[in-house]
């Protein structure tokens, strides 16, 4: 009864059968506002057009097969511009999703903007309604459900349980702090402490361990030490295999995003309260990206940004890898990007809290970057300016790329 609330998604589930349930929603692994809606992401074709015309001057790619003497041709998406990467946005920022009947979902943002996403990843898992406290869960399968609403939780309103959170530690001594998704401990992958276990793991006494006794896990040369919220301290083994080995730790940091520890580069997590839990009135659907960009002859291009050809929204996330750590760094909280690597792999991000991380491994941050897009305020109504002016946009290629500053604060709202 002393759960914590605000953090907690709320929202009205609409079901095929004309069902309504109303109350506090999770998903595997999903319950507050700041944890991520995961899904691939339709480009839009605009998009992918201002790609052709600033690397292929417009050109259609042709796919061209010889089959018995004869010449088969077709126009396709480039092989080098990928269609439907992932892309993840916190809950908060949702009006709602409006999932269809072969797997994309449609989603409304808070700031009014439409978005066509492709299977996502609750469609075929139990999501679970709580309308309070006092009241039992409802299950509903994600492909019952024809329309989910978001809003904040009425006053007063507590549910049972709490959410896993907690500071991790890797092995160089970072931390990163938010809620914990709890299958890397937890096979079941329940998201909140109702009734979980450590599960498939136990000690030396043979005893299955809930997990809101644990205060602290910390790595050993021989497997994890657990430390009770009693202060007692255990040795944790994998019944099956040996040694404790959990899957990574993933944690929905609110000052960066979303980050994955692997198991070796794993050192220690201390659970705890949130100390400020983000609320519904923390999101606010999210605006165009807005900085300058610098390129390696020191031009500089100020304008609305749309990084790798297709990132163009302060919710969706630049992806990279340090240290064993996978990185989603949510642009909200990017401040900096600066290139790093002789061989292009590599940048160096600088997050608004201070933090600055290397990242190397992904598109987003190397070689396979497919460019990044500057589109200058050019006054005026857009509309009735001269086509012979060029494009609206300035394009920089990777290997042009220097640096990257974005403003916070001052952007213009969607559609601007």
């Amino acid at each position: 009864m002393q759960a914590q609330a605000p953090e907690r998604i709320w929202g009205r589930v609409l079901t095929e059968d004309g069902e309504t349930h109303t109350g506090f929603v999770r998903f595997r692994g999903v319950a507050s506002w700041e944890d991520f809606f995961i899904a691939g992401k339709n480009i839009p074709e605009e998009h992918y057009q201002d790609w052709l015309d600033a690397t292929r001057d417009g050109k259609p790619h042709v796919r061209i097969v010889e089959l018995k003497g004869h010449r088969i041709s077709w126009e396709e998406k480039h092989p080098d511009f990928v269609e439907s990467p992932d892309a993840g946005i916190r809950v908060g920022h949702l009006a709602s999703l409006i999932p269809d009947t072969v797997g994309d979902v449609e989603v409304l943002t808070r700031a009014g903007v439409r978005l066509e996403l492709t299977e996502p990843r609750w469609r075929w898992r139990d999501i679970v309604v709580e309308a309070d406290a006092r009241s039992d869960l409802v299950y509903l399968h994600g492909r019952d459900v024809t329309r989910i609403e978001f809003a904040a939780a009425p006053a007063g309103v507590r549910p049972r349980s709490r959410r896993l959170h907690g500071t991790v530690q890797d092995r160089s001594g970072r931390t990163f702090t938010g809620f914990v998704d709890p299958r890397a401990l937890n096979r079941g992958g329940d998201a909140l402490l109702e009734s979980a276990m450590l599960d498939d793991f136990e000690n030396e006494d043979y005893r299955s361990i809930p997990l809101d006794r644990i205060r602290s896990l910390e790595r050993t040369s021989t497997g994890v030490a657990a430390t009770l919220v009693s202060g007692e301290v255990l040795n944790l083994f994998d019944d099956a295999t040996g040694p404790f080995h959990p899957r990574p730790f993933r944690i929905s940091d609110p000052a960066l995003g979303s980050v994955s520890v692997e198991w070796r580069a794993f050192h220690s997590i201390r659970f705890h309260e949130p100390s400020q839990p983000a609320g519904h009135d923390a999101f606010d659907g999210g605006h165009f990206l807005h900085g300058t960009i610098v390129t390696r002859d020191g031009e500089e291009l100020a304008g609305r940004i749309r990084w790798n050809a297709h990132e163009e929204w302060s919710w969706e996330s630049l992806n990279g890898t340090s240290e064993d750590v996978d990185f989603a760094i949510e642009f909200a909280n990017v401040r900096r990007i600066e290139r790093t690597g002789e061989d292009g792999d590599g940048v160096r991000v600088t997050v608004l809290d201070g933090r600055t991380f290397e990242l190397t491994g992904a598109s987003d941050v190397g070689p396979d970057n497919k460019g990044i897009f500057v589109f200058p305020p050019r006054g005026g109504d857009a509309e009735a300016v001269d086509a012979s002016e060029g494009p609206p946009w300035r394009y920089v290629a990777w290997d042009d790329f220097r640096e990257a500053r974005f403003l916070h604060g001052a952007a213009e709202p969607p559609g601007s």
